[in-house]
């Protein structure tokens, strides 16, 4: 059964990618329904919710998911992403701090951690430290990949007026696979300041 359902998740994230999103999500659901581990299967397709800003559907399952598996680090992470794109910085803040005080382990909790402080506009010193640490730990490829830490890196540091770093951190957030437009538009504004 976990055969069947990693199967369904690749080729869901094949066809999210080639920018199919609504048959990437019917097989999202089908792998979360054949698999054995709850948790991993409602962490799979509530991420895919949330990539595709279907926030209510996300904060059900995840909070359908935390009853069953309250001590499950991705499932409160999940909670906590929903947080983030609800723009509840403090009830992020609070999730992600607590996941890093009890699961040390679970490096995506630093990731999102920092991002909570950067949304709220609070921290940036203390979010590039989780963000270093974070980018020197051994990554899981589910988890937030390096671009994204680079990138957010970029941001804590353009904060505390270190343009130069921050464009070398959204320069190096560019160079990895999975960048986007935003990283983009970014890296123009921290090319201009670094150079400024």
């Amino acid at each position: 059964r976990r055969d069947d359902s990693q199967f369904c998740y690749d080729l869901a994230k094949t066809l999210m990618r080639e920018g199919y999103p609504e048959a990437a999500l019917e097989y999202f659901r089908m792998g979360a329904e054949r698999d054995a581990d709850t948790a991993y299967g409602a962490v799979q397709l509530g991420d895919a919710y949330l990539r595709q800003e279907m926030v209510a559907e996300a904060q059900f399952l995840f909070d359908s998911a935390l009853k069953a598996n309250p001590e499950n680090s991705a499932v409160a992470a999940g909670k906590g992403q929903v947080f983030l794109a609800q723009g509840q910085y403090d009830a992020a803040v609070a999730l992600f701090s607590e996941l890093v005080r009890t699961d040390e382990h679970y490096l995506p909790a630093r990731y999102y951690l920092a991002q909570s402080y950067i949304g709220s506009g609070i921290r940036y010193r203390e979010a590039a430290l989780l963000l270093n640490e974070y980018l020197d730990g051994y990554l899981n490829f589910s988890w937030p990949s390096r671009a994204k830490a680079h990138w957010q890196l970029a941001l804590a540091l353009e904060k505390q007026g270190e343009y130069n770093m921050a464009y070398e951190a959204i320069t190096l957030a560019m160079e990895l696979p999975r960048g986007n437009d935003q990283m983009k538009r970014d890296a123009q504004r921290l090319e201009f300041m670094a150079n400024d």
